[in-house]
């Protein structure tokens, strides 16, 4: 379901991650917040991303989308990994858009366009510290469902909620 490009905002379009993305990705990833907050907060090596972002891009289970600005090239990403009923989501924002009001209209123009090309239930993962997912997750419909160690475990069902607030 790779995608050109669509606009989930007047500020914001999406387009299929690409493989001169990957070194964005990468550096994206290893920024100190993010490392933080990820379940594995080690640094990712250029090989093993490399070696995991071209698998990301051939595998149908996976779609990464990019979120552009016009103005501000890249804004951050949003990937989806489909399992039999369900899809994991995730949200990384390029560091220096962080706290400009960008990741809601990211994260739910990416979650409208999924769920029109495939409607499964969706969960996401959240550091317990890491306040802004929480809230922006929350804002887009997902609930907090359990949590375990260092993290809540979030879920929407995707029946019913056509759109986003």
């Amino acid at each position: 379901m790779p995608i050109d490009a669509t606009y989930c905002s007047e500020e914001i379009y999406l387009r299929s991650a690409l493989q001169n993305d990957s070194q964005s990705l990468w550096e994206w990833r290893n920024d100190p917040q993010t490392c933080a907050m990820s379940q594995n907060s080690a640094p990712v090596s250029w090989e093993d991303h490399s070696r995991w972002f071209e698998a990301s891009l051939k595998n149908p289970q996976r779609l990464i989308l990019i979120g552009c600005s016009i103005i501000n090239g890249k804004i951050g990403m949003c990937r989806f990994d489909s399992v039999i009923q369900s899809a994991e989501v995730s949200i990384n924002m390029n560091p220096v858009h962080r706290g400009k009001g960008l990741s809601k209209p990211l994260l739910s123009g990416c979650i409208q366009f999924f769920l029109k090309q495939t409607p499964l239930s969706l969960r996401a993962t959240i550091h317990k510290n890491n306040a802004p997912s929480q809230r922006l997750f929350t804002q887009c419909a997902f609930i907090k469902k359990s949590e375990q160690d260092s993290f809540y475990f979030y879920e929407r069902n995707a029946i019913g909620l056509d759109s986003l607030p």
